[in-house]
Protein backbone atom coordinates (compact mmCIF):
# COMPACT_ATOMS: atom_id res chain seq x y z
CA UNK A 1 0.00 0.00 0.00
CA UNK A 2 2.81 2.38 0.91
CA UNK A 3 4.57 1.70 -2.42
CA UNK A 4 1.37 2.34 -4.36
CA UNK A 5 0.73 5.61 -2.53
CA UNK A 6 4.34 6.68 -3.08
CA UNK A 7 4.05 5.89 -6.79
CA UNK A 8 0.85 7.95 -7.11
CA UNK A 9 2.73 10.91 -5.63
CA UNK A 10 5.61 10.55 -8.08
CA UNK A 11 6.33 12.58 -11.20
CA UNK A 12 6.24 9.35 -13.21
CA UNK A 13 2.61 8.78 -12.23
CA UNK A 14 1.70 12.38 -12.96
CA UNK A 15 3.24 12.10 -16.43
CA UNK A 16 1.00 9.13 -17.19
CA UNK A 17 -2.21 11.00 -16.39
CA UNK A 18 -4.29 12.17 -19.31
CA UNK A 19 -4.56 15.79 -20.28
CA UNK A 20 -8.17 16.92 -19.89
CA UNK A 21 -9.93 17.59 -23.18
CA UNK A 22 -7.72 15.41 -25.38
CA UNK A 23 -9.49 14.17 -28.51
CA UNK A 24 -9.61 10.35 -28.58
CA UNK A 25 -11.58 7.81 -30.62
CA UNK A 26 -12.75 4.20 -30.47
CA UNK A 27 -13.49 1.58 -33.08
CA UNK A 28 -16.74 -0.26 -32.31
CA UNK A 29 -16.74 -3.93 -33.34
CA UNK A 30 -14.08 -5.86 -31.47
CA UNK A 31 -13.22 -2.77 -29.42
CA UNK A 32 -16.18 -1.18 -27.66
CA UNK A 33 -17.97 -4.55 -27.79
CA UNK A 34 -15.32 -5.96 -25.40
CA UNK A 35 -14.90 -5.46 -21.65
CA UNK A 36 -11.36 -4.19 -22.24
CA UNK A 37 -12.57 -1.56 -24.71
CA UNK A 38 -15.36 -0.42 -22.39
CA UNK A 39 -12.84 -0.12 -19.54
CA UNK A 40 -10.64 2.14 -21.70
CA UNK A 41 -13.73 4.16 -22.66
CA UNK A 42 -14.71 4.66 -19.02
CA UNK A 43 -11.20 5.88 -18.15
CA UNK A 44 -11.22 8.35 -21.03
CA UNK A 45 -14.64 9.71 -20.09
CA UNK A 46 -13.66 10.07 -16.43
CA UNK A 47 -10.53 11.98 -17.39
CA UNK A 48 -12.52 14.51 -19.45
CA UNK A 49 -11.33 13.40 -22.88
CA UNK A 50 -13.37 14.38 -25.95
CA UNK A 51 -14.47 10.92 -27.11
CA UNK A 52 -15.44 9.91 -30.67
CA UNK A 53 -16.63 6.59 -32.10
CA UNK A 54 -15.21 5.94 -35.57
CA UNK A 55 -16.30 2.65 -37.13
CA UNK A 56 -16.01 0.97 -40.52
CA UNK A 57 -19.72 0.08 -40.36
CA UNK A 58 -22.10 1.43 -43.00
CA UNK A 59 -24.96 2.13 -40.58
CA UNK A 60 -24.61 4.23 -37.42
CA UNK A 61 -27.87 3.29 -35.62
CA UNK A 62 -26.30 0.84 -33.16
CA UNK A 63 -23.32 3.17 -32.67
CA UNK A 64 -25.59 6.10 -31.76
CA UNK A 65 -27.56 3.93 -29.31
CA UNK A 66 -24.31 2.88 -27.66
CA UNK A 67 -23.14 6.49 -27.56
CA UNK A 68 -26.33 7.61 -25.84
CA UNK A 69 -25.71 5.07 -23.08
CA UNK A 70 -22.29 6.61 -22.39
CA UNK A 71 -23.15 10.24 -23.04
CA UNK A 72 -21.36 10.50 -26.41
CA UNK A 73 -23.28 12.86 -28.74
CA UNK A 74 -24.26 11.72 -32.24
CA UNK A 75 -22.12 14.50 -33.71
CA UNK A 76 -19.04 12.57 -32.52
CA UNK A 77 -20.11 9.23 -34.02
CA UNK A 78 -19.07 8.20 -37.54
CA UNK A 79 -19.95 5.10 -39.59
CA UNK A 80 -17.38 5.52 -42.36
CA UNK A 81 -18.11 2.39 -44.43
CA UNK A 82 -14.52 1.15 -44.66
CA UNK A 83 -11.25 0.94 -42.77
CA UNK A 84 -9.67 3.32 -45.27
CA UNK A 85 -12.31 5.98 -44.53
CA UNK A 86 -11.96 5.27 -40.81
CA UNK A 87 -8.22 6.00 -41.00
CA UNK A 88 -8.91 9.21 -42.92
CA UNK A 89 -11.38 10.34 -40.26
CA UNK A 90 -8.90 9.63 -37.44
CA UNK A 91 -6.31 11.77 -39.22
CA UNK A 92 -8.83 14.47 -40.15
CA UNK A 93 -9.91 14.91 -36.51
CA UNK A 94 -6.31 15.00 -35.24
CA UNK A 95 -7.03 12.18 -32.80
CA UNK A 96 -4.28 11.70 -30.19
CA UNK A 97 -5.35 8.14 -29.24
CA UNK A 98 -7.43 5.70 -31.27
CA UNK A 99 -8.46 2.41 -29.64
CA UNK A 100 -8.61 -0.37 -32.22
CA UNK A 101 -8.47 -4.17 -32.57
CA UNK A 102 -7.47 -4.26 -36.27
CA UNK A 103 -3.69 -4.54 -36.69
CA UNK A 104 -3.78 -3.17 -40.25
CA UNK A 105 -5.53 0.00 -39.08
CA UNK A 106 -3.07 0.35 -36.18
CA UNK A 107 -0.16 0.06 -38.59
CA UNK A 108 -1.54 2.90 -40.73
CA UNK A 109 -2.24 5.35 -37.90
CA UNK A 110 1.14 4.82 -36.22
CA UNK A 111 1.84 6.07 -32.72
CA UNK A 112 -1.71 7.21 -31.91
CA UNK A 113 -3.03 3.64 -32.03
CA UNK A 114 -3.86 1.66 -28.88
CA UNK A 115 -4.29 -2.07 -29.36
CA UNK A 116 -7.41 -3.62 -27.83
CA UNK A 117 -7.76 -7.37 -27.46
CA UNK A 118 -4.07 -8.26 -27.18
CA UNK A 119 -2.59 -10.66 -24.66
CA UNK A 120 1.04 -10.55 -25.73
CA UNK A 121 2.64 -10.03 -22.32
CA UNK A 122 6.31 -10.92 -22.05
CA UNK A 123 7.39 -14.22 -20.49
CA UNK A 124 10.59 -14.47 -18.39
CA UNK A 125 12.80 -15.30 -21.39
CA UNK A 126 11.09 -13.02 -23.90
CA UNK A 127 12.92 -9.71 -23.30
CA UNK A 128 16.55 -8.67 -23.53
CA UNK A 129 18.51 -5.48 -22.96
CA UNK A 130 17.75 -2.98 -25.71
CA UNK A 131 14.30 -4.35 -26.60
CA UNK A 132 11.64 -1.75 -27.36
CA UNK A 133 8.48 -2.40 -25.33
CA UNK A 134 5.09 -0.95 -24.55
CA UNK A 135 2.75 -1.24 -21.59
CA UNK A 136 -0.69 -0.10 -20.53
CA UNK A 137 -0.77 3.12 -18.55
CA UNK A 138 -3.58 5.43 -17.53
CA UNK A 139 -2.79 7.32 -20.74
CA UNK A 140 -3.19 4.38 -23.12
CA UNK A 141 0.04 2.67 -24.17
CA UNK A 142 3.42 3.98 -23.01
CA UNK A 143 6.67 3.08 -24.81
CA UNK A 144 10.32 2.64 -23.96
CA UNK A 145 13.58 0.73 -24.27
CA UNK A 146 14.76 -1.86 -21.73
CA UNK A 147 18.07 -0.71 -20.25
CA UNK A 148 18.36 -3.00 -17.20
CA UNK A 149 16.90 -6.35 -16.10
CA UNK A 150 16.72 -7.91 -12.61
CA UNK A 151 15.89 -11.62 -12.52
CA UNK A 152 16.18 -11.75 -8.73
CA UNK A 153 16.38 -8.34 -7.10
CA UNK A 154 15.10 -4.78 -7.01
CA UNK A 155 15.11 -2.03 -9.64
CA UNK A 156 14.32 1.59 -8.80
CA UNK A 157 12.66 4.15 -11.07
CA UNK A 158 13.71 7.79 -11.18
CA UNK A 159 10.65 8.52 -9.05
CA UNK A 160 11.90 6.21 -6.29
CA UNK A 161 9.26 3.55 -7.05
CA UNK A 162 10.78 0.06 -6.60
CA UNK A 163 9.86 -3.20 -8.35
CA UNK A 164 11.23 -6.58 -7.29
CA UNK A 165 12.03 -9.05 -10.04
CA UNK A 166 11.83 -12.83 -9.71
CA UNK A 167 12.89 -15.69 -12.01
CA UNK A 168 9.21 -16.18 -12.91
CA UNK A 169 8.53 -12.46 -13.46
CA UNK A 170 11.72 -10.38 -13.91
CA UNK A 171 11.82 -6.61 -13.45
CA UNK A 172 12.90 -4.20 -16.19
CA UNK A 173 14.16 -0.64 -16.02
CA UNK A 174 12.90 1.21 -19.08
CA UNK A 175 14.00 4.47 -20.71
CA UNK A 176 10.75 6.19 -21.70
CA UNK A 177 10.16 7.22 -25.32
CA UNK A 178 7.24 9.26 -26.63
CA UNK A 179 5.65 9.55 -30.05
CA UNK A 180 6.52 12.95 -31.52
CA UNK A 181 3.68 13.94 -33.83
CA UNK A 182 5.82 16.68 -35.38
CA UNK A 183 8.34 14.24 -36.88
CA UNK A 184 6.21 11.05 -36.69
CA UNK A 185 8.86 9.10 -34.79
CA UNK A 186 9.48 7.76 -31.30
CA UNK A 187 12.07 9.86 -29.45
CA UNK A 188 13.55 9.74 -25.98
CA UNK A 189 11.51 11.77 -23.53
CA UNK A 190 13.31 14.95 -22.49
CA UNK A 191 14.54 15.25 -19.84
CA UNK A 192 15.24 11.49 -19.77
CA UNK A 193 12.95 9.39 -17.58
CA UNK A 194 13.47 5.81 -16.37
CA UNK A 195 10.55 3.72 -15.08
CA UNK A 196 10.34 0.14 -13.79
CA UNK A 197 7.87 -2.63 -14.59
CA UNK A 198 7.63 -6.40 -14.31
CA UNK A 199 7.86 -8.43 -17.50
CA UNK A 200 4.26 -9.58 -17.06
CA UNK A 201 3.07 -6.01 -17.69
CA UNK A 202 5.17 -5.51 -20.84
CA UNK A 203 4.74 -6.33 -24.52
CA UNK A 204 7.70 -6.50 -26.89
CA UNK A 205 7.10 -3.89 -29.57
CA UNK A 206 10.44 -3.72 -31.35
CA UNK A 207 9.54 -5.44 -34.62
CA UNK A 208 6.36 -3.43 -35.13
CA UNK A 209 8.06 -0.12 -34.41
CA UNK A 210 11.00 -0.71 -36.71
CA UNK A 211 8.62 -1.73 -39.53
CA UNK A 212 6.08 1.07 -39.23
CA UNK A 213 7.43 3.98 -37.18
CA UNK A 214 11.05 5.12 -36.87
CA UNK A 215 12.86 5.54 -33.57
CA UNK A 216 15.09 8.61 -33.48
CA UNK A 217 17.94 8.91 -31.00
CA UNK A 218 19.22 12.36 -30.12
CA UNK A 219 21.48 14.01 -27.60
CA UNK A 220 19.94 17.39 -26.91
CA UNK A 221 20.33 20.44 -24.70
CA UNK A 222 18.45 23.73 -24.83
CA UNK A 223 21.54 25.93 -24.45
CA UNK A 224 21.91 28.25 -27.48
CA UNK A 225 24.66 30.34 -29.06
CA UNK A 226 25.42 32.09 -32.36
CA UNK A 227 28.27 32.50 -34.95
CA UNK A 228 29.43 34.24 -38.20
CA UNK A 229 31.66 33.72 -41.23
CA UNK A 230 34.08 31.03 -40.00
CA UNK A 231 34.35 27.28 -40.48
CA UNK A 232 33.59 24.77 -37.75
CA UNK A 233 35.39 21.48 -37.89
CA UNK A 234 35.11 18.55 -35.51
CA UNK A 235 34.16 14.96 -34.82
CA UNK A 236 30.45 14.43 -34.27
CA UNK A 237 31.13 10.90 -33.02
CA UNK A 238 34.30 9.01 -32.13
CA UNK A 239 34.54 5.26 -32.62
CA UNK A 240 35.06 2.99 -29.61
CA UNK A 241 34.80 5.89 -27.18
CA UNK A 242 32.45 5.55 -24.17
CA UNK A 243 29.61 7.97 -23.65
CA UNK A 244 28.84 9.45 -20.28
CA UNK A 245 26.48 7.33 -18.18
CA UNK A 246 23.21 7.84 -20.08
CA UNK A 247 21.04 7.00 -17.10
CA UNK A 248 21.60 3.27 -16.76
CA UNK A 249 23.91 2.41 -19.64
CA UNK A 250 27.09 3.41 -21.47
CA UNK A 251 27.08 3.74 -25.26
CA UNK A 252 29.77 3.13 -27.90
CA UNK A 253 29.83 3.71 -31.66
CA UNK A 254 31.40 0.90 -33.69
CA UNK A 255 33.62 1.60 -36.72
CA UNK A 256 31.54 1.30 -39.88
CA UNK A 257 28.35 2.48 -38.19
CA UNK A 258 28.02 5.44 -40.59
CA UNK A 259 29.06 3.69 -43.82
CA UNK A 260 25.53 3.62 -45.28
CA UNK A 261 24.48 7.19 -44.43
CA UNK A 262 27.26 9.36 -45.83
CA UNK A 263 25.04 10.41 -48.75
CA UNK A 264 22.15 11.55 -46.51
CA UNK A 265 21.20 15.22 -46.77
CA UNK A 266 22.42 15.96 -43.24
CA UNK A 267 21.98 19.34 -41.55
CA UNK A 268 24.12 21.07 -38.99
CA UNK A 269 22.09 22.50 -36.09
CA UNK A 270 23.60 24.13 -33.05
CA UNK A 271 22.61 21.99 -30.02
CA UNK A 272 20.31 19.97 -32.33
CA UNK A 273 17.97 22.98 -32.38
CA UNK A 274 16.18 23.26 -35.75
CA UNK A 275 15.87 27.01 -35.25
CA UNK A 276 19.66 27.38 -35.55
CA UNK A 277 20.64 25.96 -38.94
CA UNK A 278 24.38 26.22 -39.58
CA UNK A 279 24.85 24.24 -42.80
CA UNK A 280 23.56 21.47 -45.03
CA UNK A 281 25.14 18.72 -47.13
CA UNK A 282 23.06 19.39 -50.25
CA UNK A 283 24.11 23.05 -50.34
CA UNK A 284 27.79 22.23 -49.84
CA UNK A 285 28.00 24.20 -46.61
CA UNK A 286 28.27 21.00 -44.54
CA UNK A 287 30.82 18.29 -45.43
CA UNK A 288 31.04 14.85 -43.82
CA UNK A 289 33.82 12.28 -43.82
CA UNK A 290 34.78 9.16 -41.89
CA UNK A 291 38.29 8.16 -40.88
CA UNK A 292 39.74 5.70 -38.41
CA UNK A 293 38.85 8.03 -35.53
CA UNK A 294 35.17 8.67 -36.26
CA UNK A 295 32.63 10.83 -38.07
CA UNK A 296 34.08 14.22 -38.96
CA UNK A 297 32.13 17.27 -40.08
CA UNK A 298 33.04 20.70 -41.42
CA UNK A 299 30.55 23.58 -41.61
CA UNK A 300 30.91 26.94 -43.38
CA UNK A 301 28.92 29.10 -41.01
CA UNK A 302 26.26 31.53 -42.27
CA UNK A 303 26.50 35.29 -41.97
CA UNK A 304 23.94 35.49 -39.17
CA UNK A 305 23.92 36.90 -35.69
CA UNK A 306 23.57 33.53 -33.97
CA UNK A 307 26.48 32.14 -36.01
CA UNK A 308 28.70 35.07 -34.99
CA UNK A 309 27.87 34.47 -31.33
CA UNK A 310 28.71 30.77 -31.64
CA UNK A 311 32.10 31.59 -33.19
CA UNK A 312 32.87 33.91 -30.28
CA UNK A 313 31.89 31.23 -27.76
CA UNK A 314 34.19 28.75 -29.52
CA UNK A 315 37.09 31.22 -29.52
CA UNK A 316 36.59 31.65 -25.78
CA UNK A 317 36.49 27.89 -25.25
CA UNK A 318 32.93 27.90 -23.92
CA UNK A 319 31.74 25.63 -26.75
CA UNK A 320 34.11 22.98 -28.08
CA UNK A 321 32.23 19.67 -28.29
CA UNK A 322 29.94 17.94 -30.75
CA UNK A 323 27.04 15.52 -31.03
CA UNK A 324 24.64 14.00 -33.58
CA UNK A 325 21.02 12.89 -34.05
CA UNK A 326 20.36 9.58 -35.76
CA UNK A 327 18.19 6.51 -36.31
CA UNK A 328 19.36 2.99 -35.54
CA UNK A 329 19.45 0.01 -37.87
CA UNK A 330 21.26 -2.35 -35.51
CA UNK A 331 22.81 -2.30 -32.06
CA UNK A 332 24.16 -4.73 -29.47
CA UNK A 333 23.55 -4.76 -25.72
CA UNK A 334 25.71 -6.55 -23.14
CA UNK A 335 26.88 -6.31 -19.54
CA UNK A 336 30.54 -5.47 -18.90
CA UNK A 337 31.98 -5.01 -15.42
CA UNK A 338 28.42 -4.83 -14.02
CA UNK A 339 27.64 -1.98 -16.42
CA UNK A 340 25.00 -2.12 -19.18
CA UNK A 341 26.72 -1.35 -22.46
CA UNK A 342 25.12 -0.54 -25.80
CA UNK A 343 27.16 -0.61 -29.00
CA UNK A 344 25.65 1.02 -32.10
CA UNK A 345 26.78 -1.08 -35.05
CA UNK A 346 24.78 0.48 -37.88
CA UNK A 347 23.02 3.83 -38.30
CA UNK A 348 20.07 3.87 -40.72
CA UNK A 349 19.64 7.68 -40.92
CA UNK A 350 21.91 10.51 -39.93
CA UNK A 351 19.67 13.51 -39.16
CA UNK A 352 22.09 16.18 -38.01
CA UNK A 353 25.53 16.89 -36.57
CA UNK A 354 26.08 19.77 -34.24
CA UNK A 355 28.42 21.67 -31.93
CA UNK A 356 26.87 21.40 -28.47
CA UNK A 357 27.34 22.70 -24.97
CA UNK A 358 26.98 19.28 -23.33
CA UNK A 359 27.51 16.18 -25.52
CA UNK A 360 26.74 12.56 -24.74
CA UNK A 361 30.25 11.52 -25.78
CA UNK A 362 33.09 13.47 -24.08
CA UNK A 363 35.61 12.54 -26.78
CA UNK A 364 33.67 14.33 -29.55
CA UNK A 365 35.31 17.73 -30.12
CA UNK A 366 34.91 20.85 -32.25
CA UNK A 367 37.42 23.36 -33.54
CA UNK A 368 36.94 26.83 -34.96
CA UNK A 369 38.96 27.46 -38.14
CA UNK A 370 39.36 31.00 -39.47
CA UNK A 371 38.83 31.43 -43.22
CA UNK A 372 42.12 33.29 -43.33
CA UNK A 373 44.04 30.29 -42.00
CA UNK A 374 45.36 27.36 -43.99
CA UNK A 375 43.80 23.97 -43.32
CA UNK A 376 46.77 22.97 -41.17
CA UNK A 377 46.52 26.09 -39.04
CA UNK A 378 43.80 24.80 -36.77
CA UNK A 379 43.08 26.60 -33.54
CA UNK A 380 42.46 23.93 -30.89
CA UNK A 381 40.04 24.95 -28.20
CA UNK A 382 40.75 23.52 -24.71
CA UNK A 383 38.22 20.87 -23.76
CA UNK A 384 36.11 21.22 -20.63
CA UNK A 385 34.18 18.60 -18.69
CA UNK A 386 30.43 18.36 -19.30
CA UNK A 387 28.14 19.88 -16.70
CA UNK A 388 25.47 17.61 -15.21
CA UNK A 389 21.87 18.37 -16.14
CA UNK A 390 20.15 15.94 -13.80
CA UNK A 391 18.46 18.67 -11.78
CA UNK A 392 18.14 21.34 -14.45
CA UNK A 393 14.59 22.27 -15.38
CA UNK A 394 14.58 23.14 -19.07
CA UNK A 395 11.83 23.96 -21.54
CA UNK A 396 11.52 22.95 -25.17
CA UNK A 397 11.91 25.64 -27.82
CA UNK A 398 9.11 25.95 -30.38
CA UNK A 399 10.09 24.42 -33.71
CA UNK A 400 8.10 25.90 -36.60
CA UNK A 401 7.73 23.73 -39.71
CA UNK A 402 9.61 20.92 -37.95
CA UNK A 403 7.45 18.12 -39.29
CA UNK A 404 7.93 18.96 -42.95
CA UNK A 405 11.66 19.44 -42.42
CA UNK A 406 12.32 16.16 -40.64
CA UNK A 407 10.10 14.15 -42.98
CA UNK A 408 12.13 15.41 -45.94
CA UNK A 409 15.29 14.30 -44.17
CA UNK A 410 14.19 10.79 -43.18
CA UNK A 411 12.55 10.13 -46.57
CA UNK A 412 15.68 11.04 -48.51
CA UNK A 413 16.65 8.25 -50.93
CA UNK A 414 13.92 6.01 -49.45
Amino acid sequence: VWAEETYKESEEYKRELRAEGERVSFDYDGTLTTDEGKEYLQKELESGSEVYIISARNDDAELIAFGEEYGIPASRIFATGSNEKKIEKVNELNIVRHYENNDDVLAEIGGVGVKVGTDARAMPDDLELGDFVRWNSSNGFAYGRVIEIAMDGELEADSGFVVTGTPDDPAAKIRVYEFDTEIEAYVEQQPPLNVVHRFSTLEEYDADVRKNVPIMERRTTTQRADVMGQTIRGYAAVFNSPSEDLGGFIEYIAPGAFDDVMNDDVRGFYNHDWNYLLGRVSSGTLRLSVDEKGLMYEIDLPNTTYANDLAELMRRGDVNQSSFAFMIESDKWEIKNKQNVRTITKVSRLIDVAPVVIPAYPAATSQLVSRALNVDEVVDVPQTEPIGLENENVNEVERPNLRSLILRIINLNS
